[in-house]
């Protein structure tokens, strides 16, 4: 004898056979979605920007002993670098080219009138690194083959500004104090071939070099 099939049994089959489709569709499309979000956040990460990074970034430490007493890790703000760290922010911020460009020519303009560096820096006394307080232990100089000598004309600490500037600045981390440190842009000799940033004091010396490009 062949069973009869009953309307609601029918009813509720196709029923959820369009909920397990619908499931299906919406957690397909939500995995491709996944995965190209995580592809775009590689590329942003990687490319063209690290390795203009790579390129401006100096490190150097002092140590007594085996204790290391002054860590510190810098990037010259560069025209080629501020070129790199634009267009990066114009894509993290999603920036039309009006704005992009006037980025860019402002960023320019702050070159060729300041020579600037981003620094983190940890000590094991953090509360004497202070590098724009008279008090601290360090001075910072800039010193460049041919020229005297050159002092800022500004340190400024931006903790602040600490959580944008790491996602550009990778090697900060919860550990260092970040400053941006400015000099007066003066000429350099056709035979200076880099650029010295000096951090000096009781402790010792660490020094950040620069080549730079005539």
């Amino acid at each position: 004898m062949t069973k009869k099939v009953s309307h609601s049994f029918l009813t509720k089959a196709f029923a959820y056979a369009c909920v397990s489709l619908f499931l299906i569709l919406l957690f397909g499309a939500g995995c491709t979605s996944v995965k190209s979000g995580y592809k775009n956040y590689q590329q942003y990460r990687s490319g063209e920007y690290r390795e203009v990074l790579k390129r401006w970034t100096a490190k150097s430490q002092v140590y007594r002993g085996f204790e290391t007493m002054y860590l510190v890790t810098g990037t010259y703000r560069s025209a080629a670098f501020r070129r790199a760290y634009v267009s990066k922010y114009a894509r993290a911020y999603h920036l039309d080219s009006a704005a992009a460009k006037k980025m860019l020519t402002d960023d320019l303009g702050m070159a060729e009138e300041n020579f600037e560096f981003i620094l983190a820096v940890y000590a094991a006394e953090k509360d004497k690194v202070k590098l724009e307080s008279r008090e601290s232990l360090w001075r910072v100089y800039l010193e460049v083959e041919g020229l005297k000598r050159q002092h800022p004309v500004e340190i400024r600490n931006l903790k602040k500004e600490r959580t944008r500037l790491k996602e550009f600045f990778p090697y900060i981390t919860p550990w260092v104090e970040v400053y941006r440190i400015r000099f007066k842009n003066v000429p350099l000799p056709e035979s200076a071939t880099s650029i010295h940033l000096v951090q000096t004091g009781v402790l010792g010396t660490a020094r950040l070099i620069f080549s730079i490009e005539n």
